[in-house]
């Protein structure tokens, strides 16, 4: 029996056109597997960042917890050693980390209380932030272009908004402040230790029992702050009025800028699960042994 035969110049069309048709194929197959990979990857990352997120959140139940606690137990002392004040984590994470910390932004002064409620500029406070950017060796300008940030007025109108005075806006982040004339990044590095923008807490006030020695300085620089601080560290202030004792005379104005208790927090929580990470930051006003979350923020 014979057999049939594509003739060799048919053969050879056959097999161009097969290897042709391969050479199309395999780039979409690989570009397919890539596409699925890709696909699987970005699967594995959302659910990875859920559980960041879900394991930030739990952390921070836990913060409001603790600082509840520390309400409880009084609040006036200096938080420094506390443990709630340390690190905190969350151990059920074998995949990653979940870490807190948590800033007592009653032990510093908040530059967003220059405007008070009322829409007025806080003068008592005023003067005490150009003594400590005096002492920092800053100048007094700087604070007025603060000033001038929370309370703009018609001289403050810009080209790109049509020559339409800016809206009172509070700062939310120390950073924000080298937007202004004559502030620098070494300018905000000093001060950053002595001041706060808690913009969810405007009107705190300074907590004499958690501020440090030169935090307290600028209100009455005469004053003798290191034998506050010294007996605070056995006996916390119960009251604004016990400085008198002391030795430290207040006015009234000078008065209303300060506290025995912290209020205002903020939690900075890092979650990590595998190769996705999230930052959770919340603010937290405490009143008595009640803790409101006021503002949260994801980054990530």
């Amino acid at each position: 029996m014979s057999r049939l035969r594509a003739p060799k110049g048919q053969e050879g069309m056959v097999l161009l056109v097969t290897l042709s048709a391969i050479a199309l194929l395999v780039p979409l197959v690989y570009a397919g597997m890539e596409s699925q990979r890709f696909h699987l990857r970005q699967v594995q990352r959302e659910l990875e960042l859920e559980t960041a997120h879900r394991h930030a959140e739990s952390l921070l139940s836990l913060v409001v917890a603790v600082v509840k606690m520390d309400g409880v137990q009084g609040g006036a002392i200096d938080h420094l050693n506390e443990p709630w004040a340390m690190p905190i984590t969350l151990p059920d994470n074998p995949d990653g980390t979940t870490e807190a910390v948590v800033e007592d932004t009653s032990r510093r002064w908040n530059l967003n209380a220059l405007r008070k409620e009322d829409g007025q500029p806080n003068g008592e406070l005023r003067l005490v932030l150009r003594r400590l950017a005096a002492r920092e060796g800053l100048s007094g300008s700087m604070m007025e272009r603060v000033v001038e940030w929370l309370m703009p007025t018609d001289k403050m109108a810009r080209p790109e908004t049509g020559g339409t005075p800016l809206a009172p806006e509070p700062l939310h982040a120390l950073e924000e402040l080298l937007k202004l004339p004559d502030w620098n990044a070494e300018a905000v590095r000093k001060l950053a230790p002595f001041v706060t923008v808690d913009d969810t807490c405007r009107n705190s006030r300074l907590n004499l029992n958690t501020a440090a020695l030169q935090t307290l300085e600028p209100l009455v620089p005469e004053a003798n702050w290191q034998q506050v601080v010294e007996r605070r560290t056995t006996t916390p202030i119960a009251q604004v009025t016990d400085l008198a004792g002391a030795g430290v005379a207040l006015s009234p104005d000078q008065s209303q800028l300060l506290t025995v208790g912290s209020h205002c927090f903020v939690a900075h929580i890092r979650s990590r699960v595998q190769g996705s990470a999230a930052m959770l930051t919340a603010w937290l006003v405490r009143n008595g042994t009640r803790v409101t979350i006021t503002k949260t923020r994801w980054d990530g």
